[in-house]
């Protein structure tokens, strides 16, 4: 899960990279884009209480799917598949190799977004 994580890290770096001009820009643009990542990742914010209109972001967000896919590995055992579905409140439908199949699905997202962005910049690709 550590593994995808980096390689959707590095897709969004690469994908940041590709759509600023210069490094004064790059920070603002990769803050922009990995705050709300950050957010909707269900650490900071109960997803369940947000607005059902903002719930398509979490699906963005790679940071979501390694806590979900390292949770499921560690606790979905018994005797503590109690505790982490019902009083830690992580009842999830997603299985390890979703959660392991989304961020691959996002690494490549972040990347063709990239390589989009670096190809409207440039004229002759």
């Amino acid at each position: 899960m550590l593994f995808l994580l980096a390689l959707c890290g590095a897709g969004v770096g690469f994908m940041v990279s590709s759509i600023s001009n210069n490094i004064n820009q790059n920070s603002i643009i990769a803050t922009a884009i990995i705050m709300p990542i950050l957010a909707f990742t269900g650490l900071v914010v109960n997803l369940e209480t947000m607005p059902k209109w903002w719930g398509w972001i979490q699906y963005f967000s790679p940071s979501r799917f390694a806590f979900n896919g390292i949770c499921i590995d560690q606790w979905d055992k018994p005797p503590f598949k109690q505790v982490y579905t019902d009083t830690l409140g992580f009842g999830t439908t997603l299985t390890y190799w979703d959660c392991a199949a989304s961020m691959i699905a996002l690494a490549i997202f972040f990347r063709v977004c990239g390589l989009v962005a670096l190809s409207t910049k440039i004229k002759k690709f």
